[in-house]
């Protein structure tokens, strides 16, 4: 067994809403704080990402914003090794996702567990 982790570490997707919002997360990372500014999706509060970059870019404006401009980002994601499902409104204690069995989705509550 890989004891580090190593193993379940997963390339992910997370699509920035704006410039400001990419600018912030180049300087901070994806913001997992269960505060005003995280999200606050269907699985839970905290930091999104997505196993496919397509269902990442799914949540971008369809006028492609400003320009037509779209920020994604690669995010090396280390889910713990039990995965629950999420719950809407709910803040959960670890990763949840929308599926446990083949996630298309995570909901991060440590951004230590993210990379980008």
């Amino acid at each position: 067994t890989n004891s580090s982790g190593l193993s379940r570490v997963r390339i992910t997707w997370h699509m920035a809403g704006s410039a400001a919002a990419a600018d912030a997360i180049m300087a901070e990372g994806i913001r997992c704080q269960d505060d005003a500014r995280v999200a606050r999706g269907r699985y839970g509060r905290g930091g999104y990402v997505a196993t496919c970059a397509a269902k990442a870019n799914a949540y971008a404006d369809s006028s492609g914003g400003a320009g037509g401009l779209r920020y994604l980002f690669l995010v090396l994601a280390l889910p713990e090794e039990v995965l629950a499902k999420g719950e809407r409104g709910q803040r959960a204690s670890r990763t949840v996702a929308d599926c446990t069995s083949h996630p298309t989705e995570y909901c991060f509550v440590n951004q230590a567990r993210l990379h980008c």
